[in-house]
């Protein structure tokens, strides 16, 4: 089985595993939305999320064509050049791009007000007026698998984390504490620490002035490259544990296959157990008598097949308890000349 480290190296990030990133549109609060995005040679899907609502789009090749000529017919460029330019301005917010956003109402309003969204980019490429639409669709259970149970990996491996650094904090306390009973003492009075207090230290957080202000800018928090870091290492150890368990299934169908296949052998086993035990001379004799009663048998009523059966039993019953007596005489004998 590969290592971690080995399926890094050929492991492509789906857009699971790409990071969120801010979408500012002019006329809307700043940061209320998240962008991510996974481009492919001539393809791209982008999600789109209010931390309420997610959008999704996918574009393929054919698609991503028709819209260039709808949107731009008198711009004549390689669609390569054009996926590039929406992928730079759309990752890093070039000087000068628009975004503006807006939901579309479905002709026949069986869909909700928020079922589908446009977002619009306008810009210049190469001096060239230059605009782009994406079509969002909703996908709310998108949100969940992109928004809560990262958050909630997360949250789980920073307190992870922080039990490992009250630890660190402790054993840091004993060392300082075992120089000092040695004699060792501070050269600055001013970088004297006390030691660390769990419970102390978790209620003066808990009234701090820094934690009311946190909750006040929840959402650059989640755009910092602190978070963006996080989540890529949260949702990249997911995928490796995901393939270790698809693995692990894929094992495991195996050993059943191979199981059957053991099973059916061991059935044709016994199937021939006649064949195994009976000399030849006496199974010539039971096929030839198989054969006869199957071509009587045709002629027969069904009382008459019934008997001939019952027959055909009591000679093959027969036949077997005449070999084992014969085996059991040739056991005899053989323990007599010993």
């Amino acid at each position: 089985m590969e290592s971690e480290l080995e399926w890094r190296r050929s492991w492509t990030p789906d857009l699971l595993c790409k990071p969120w990133l801010p979408l500012k549109f002019d006329d809307e609060k700043s940061d209320q939305y998240l962008v991510k995005t996974r481009f492919y040679e001539n393809s791209y899907e982008i999600l789109l999320t209010d931390m309420l609502n997610t959008w999704y789009e996918g574009l393929n090749e054919e698609n991503f064509r028709k819209r260039m000529k709808t949107l731009m017919p008198n711009v004549e460029a390689p669609v390569e050049t054009i996926l590039e330019h929406v992928k730079t301005n759309i990752l890093t917010k070039q000087e000068g791009i628009k975004y503006s956003f807006g939901f579309v109402q479905s002709l026949f309003g069986n869909d909700s007000p928020k079922a589908k969204a446009v977002v619009t980019m306008k810009g210049q490429l190469d001096g060239i007026p230059f605009v782009w639409k994406f079509h969002f669709g909703e996908k709310m259970q998108m949100f969940s698998k992109h928004v809560t149970q990262p958050t909630l990996a997360m949250v789980a491996e920073l307190s992870r984390r922080e039990q490992d650094l009250y630890k660190l904090l402790k054993s840091k306390d004993k060392e300082i504490e075992d120089y000092k009973m040695q004699g060792a003492r501070v050269s600055r009075k001013y970088i004297e620490t006390a030691p660390f207090d769990e419970t102390a230290f978790n209620d003066s957080m808990a009234v701090s002035s820094g934690f009311e202000e946190e909750m006040k800018t929840i959402m650059p928090f989640v755009t910092g490259e602190r978070f963006k870091e996080l989540y890529q290492l949260v949702m990249v150890k997911q995928a490796w544990l995901n393939k270790v368990e698809k693995d692990k299934e894929k094992a495991n169908e195996s050993l059943d296959d191979d199981s059957t296949v053991a099973d059916d052998k061991a059935t044709s086993g016994d199937a021939s157990w006649e064949s195994k035990r009976l000399p030849p001379s006496l199974l010539d004799g039971i096929k030839k008598e198989e054969e006869a009663m199957e071509a009587d048998g045709a002629k027969e009523t069904s009382p008459a097949k019934d008997t001939e059966l019952q027959r055909r039993e009591e000679l093959n019953k027969r036949l077997v308890e005449e070999e084992e007596k014969k085996e059991e005489k040739s056991k005899k004998k053989k323990k007599t000349l010993f």
